[in-house]
């Protein structure tokens, strides 16, 4: 049985977020960014967290988010829902 090589999917995803960001498709950047570091236990969750951050205080008006922190395992983002 062939055996997944994550490293060189992780430079994929990395790639394609990067894309993405120069896109300025903030969603899909946060949601891949979340699938991936859920998929991956975010073992590479320091290579997303500033790509991430960037298009969360893009993809929202100015002032509602609000920071970005660990929960248990898994990076979260908060936002103010007025």
């Amino acid at each position: 049985m062939p055996t997944l090589d994550v490293p060189s999917v992780a430079q994929l995803v990395t790639f394609s977020v990067l894309c993405l960001y120069h896109m300025r498709r903030w969603s899909n950047i946060i949601v891949l960014c979340r699938g991936f570091n859920d998929a991956t236990c975010s073992v590479y969750a320091t290579t997303f967290l500033p790509l991430m951050i960037g298009a969360s205080c893009l993809a929202v008006p100015q002032g509602e988010f609000l920071g970005v922190g660990w929960t248990g395992a898994k990076l979260k983002l908060w936002f103010n829902h007025v």
